[in-house]
């Protein structure tokens, strides 16, 4: 297999552009979300799925397994009925392997997403034709709501 003979500064020239608008996206969305890593929950609805987190963690540490059933909230309900358990499973399993507290690893999942969601608003946009002013502006609109 023969691959394509590309020099540093042809390489450099094709993805200068892009370079420099993930750079101000990531940027901006670690200005906006960095409260995020100096509070104990993020503010709203938080503190709820926080329990989730808390309550998955909880049953792991106790049972050995989780369970789908939440017995604390509305008098008991499925865990996992209204909100996709991926965030949940990560934040408890990211809990065994940091030497974080439970809350830290739940705030350092939500910065990651903050920071991974116009990144992907961006890819998203060029993949619909719009021009990179165009995709920059959705992207930075999209970090800071």
């Amino acid at each position: 297999m023969i691959l394509p003979n590309y020099s540093p500064r042809k390489l450099f020239k094709k993805y200068y552009p892009n370079l420099v608008i993930f750079s101000l996206l990531i940027l901006i969305s670690i200005l906006i979300a960095s409260p995020l890593l100096h509070r104990f929950l993020p503010r709203s609805d938080g503190p709820s799925h926080f329990f989730k987190v808390w309550l998955l963690r909880y049953e792991l540490d106790n049972y050995g397994k989780a369970f789908d059933w939440n017995p604390f909230w509305y008098g008991g309900h499925p865990l996992f009925r209204f909100y996709p358990p991926m965030t949940y499973w990560m934040t408890a399993a990211l809990s065994y392997i940091l030497p974080l507290q439970l809350y830290q690893v739940f705030n350092l999942i939500i910065f990651i997403s903050y920071i991974i969601l116009p990144l992907s608003t961006y890819y998203l946009a060029r993949t619909l034709k719009l021009s990179k002013i165009s995709s920059f502006i959705t992207s930075a609109l999209v970090a800071i709501s």
